[in-house]
This record gives C-alpha cells, sequence and structure tokens, in this order.
C-alpha cells in the first residue's frame, strides 16, 4: 500500500504483521469519513448535481441524461480527484446554468443547452485541466 503525504509517498509492506495491523487499524477508522471535509466536500456537490439534473428533468429528458452523464467526469484519486470536482462544478455553475437560461429565454427547446453540455463533458474527459477553455469556449456560443 502507497499513500502521498504532503507530497511524499510511504509505503507499507501488508505482508509482514506490523503492516498488516497497519493497514487494518487504518480500515477501522472508516466511522470517521462521514465527520471528513472531503466526504463534506463531496456531499455537497453531488446534491448540487442532483438538484442540477432534477430541474434539467423537469425540462427537457434528453438535457438531463446529459447532465446526469456528468458525473463520470469524477475520477480518481488527490489532486485528479480534485481538479475533475473542481471542473463539474465549474460546469454547473458557469457552463449549464446559463445555457439553460439562453435557451429558455430563446424558446423553442432546450437542444442547444444538450449540445453544450454534452461538448463540456468531452472536453473535460479529453482534458481535466481544460475546464477554463472549456467555459470559454462554451460560453461564447451565441
Amino acid at each position: 500500500m502507497e499513500r502521498s503525504v504532503a507530497g511524499k509517498s510511504s509505503s507499507s509492506r501488508t505482508t509482514s504483521v506490523l503492516g498488516f495491523l497497519r493497514v487494518w487499524a487504518l480500515g477501522r477508522l472508516r466511522f470517521l469519513r462521514p465527520a471528513s471535509l472531503r466526504y463534506q466536500r463531496e456531499s455537497m456537490l453531488m446534491d448540487r448535481w442532483e438538484w442540477a439534473v432534477l430541474d434539467c428533468a423537469a425540462l427537457d429528458t434528453e438535457l438531463a441524461c446529459e447532465v446526469a452523464e456528468m458525473a463520470t467526469v469524477v475520477k480518481g484519486y488527490g489532486e485528479v480527484r480534485r481538479r475533475l470536482m473542481s471542473a463539474l462544478a465549474s460546469f454547473l455553475d458557469e457552463i449549464l446554468a446559463p445555457a439553460v437560461a439562453r435557451d429558455r429565454g430563446a424558446g423553442g427547446g432546450y437542444a442547444r443547452a444538450t449540445l453544450i453540455a454534452r461538448e463540456a463533458r468531452q472536453l473535460i474527459l479529453e482534458d481535466g485541466k481544460g475546464i477554463a477553455a472549456a467555459v470559454a469556449r462554451l460560453t461564447s456560443h451565441p
């Protein structure tokens, strides 16, 4: 088992008694997870995403499916996970909300917002660092 703490990795040999006990004891601390800051942040983001899916489902089924698929961009561990969670939050705030408002004002359905959501997911999956470029590109659509 290898963990990174403050940029330094440490390893624990699980084949020794001491290594096994260390991993076993760490597993016993699982009850503390709901009190962690990471868990609270992830729960808040999941709630925001769930509400976005429900709001979009009331407007357009295809748009709701695209927003539901956005949850697949959050994966990985450590810095990668933080970056992709930030990308999902940026999508919800800076891409989805303006796109839905624009389509609502224009009338005639939410096809444009659906397309923008699909493109955003593809851009984030291609390069998780590219959320700023995705926001700039997708919010500049007329």
